[in-house]
């Protein structure tokens, strides 16, 4: 799975912020969550959204964020913003990558 041109710059800017942020707060663990829309099988969605997942915790690590401050996870089509989705314009909605934090001291 590659990276955009678009989502690089998002993961630059992203990239940026945590370096300051992880000097503030070491021990902080992110799960980087990507999500897919619901055209294709369910098995092809997880596959491709962890994938999406990797290559986002991959990118982040290239630019000095540690790996082991990370976590990827792929839930595929299963929490779509938009059901039943008509438009490109609302598959692109549910076609992201979320961050959360799952450990923060």
């Amino acid at each position: 799975t590659r990276i955009t041109a678009d989502a690089g710059k998002l993961l630059d800017d992203f990239s940026s912020f945590l370096l300051d942020y992880y000097k503030e707060f070491p021990n902080t663990v992110l799960e980087l969550g990507s999500h897919t829309d619901a055209r294709g099988s369910d098995k092809y969605n997880e596959k491709l959204a962890k994938g999406r997942a990797n290559a986002a915790v991959k990118y982040l690590v290239s630019k000095g964020i540690p790996a082991d401050k990370m976590v990827a996870k792929g839930y595929g089509e299963y929490q779509l913003k938009i059901k039943n989705a008509k438009t490109e314009a609302e598959h692109q909605v549910n076609r992201r990558t979320t961050i959360r934090i799952l450990k923060q001291q």
